[in-house]
């Protein structure tokens, strides 16, 4: 790999021998000669090497982006199915199927926040309820302290709790 170090040591020695008058100039002109041109074919093969090695970083680079490409879509189409199965589980009012592969169900997730007019919301929860909110830069609703209202019986405009489903596949 590092073809550079016996010609750079060769040539080091040689430029020593000469400081130290043990070989005259003159009569390692060729030896110094031939020492440059093999360094400068092993410099020119180096940088070859490394332009191969940036081409082919370059080249998996796309082909990491061509991946995540398809990977995306592959992901997509499985929602697709996913919604696709649990659209016609509702519509036939089944909670499960079960095959010798598979076993899907209709399961129930967790309550969320859905507030449908967040400016509207913010502009009263800052009047007259500040808890229900999180400051950072701006303004933004605190969805767990809004949960936590509304199931107490507090009255929050623009606001309601959406109990949601999702597809289970085992």
């Amino acid at each position: 790999m590092n073809y550079l170090y016996p010609i750079e040591t060769a040539l080091l020695s040689l430029f020593d021998r000469i400081d130290d008058g043990e070989v005259i100039i003159e009569d390692a002109a060729d030896t110094i000669e031939a020492l440059e041109i093999e360094y400068e074919t092993a410099v020119g093969g180096a940088a070859t090497r490394i332009k191969e090695l940036l081409a082919d970083a370059e080249a998996i680079k796309a082909e990491i982006e061509t991946l995540m490409a398809r990977k995306a879509a592959k992901i997509e189409q499985a929602e697709r199915y996913r919604l696709l199965i649990l659209a016609s589980l509702r519509r036939l009012d089944k909670a499960k199927v079960e095959t010798p592969r598979n076993c899907v169900t209709i399961r129930r997730n967790p309550p969320k926040v859905v507030i449908e007019n967040e400016a509207v919301f913010i502009d009263w929860a800052k009047h007259l309820a500040p808890d229900l909110l999180t400051r950072s830069e701006t303004y933004k609703p605190n969805r767990d302290a809004i949960r936590d209202a509304i199931e107490h019986g507090e009255a929050v405009p623009d606001v309601h709790i959406e109990q949601g489903e999702s597809l289970r596949i085992k």
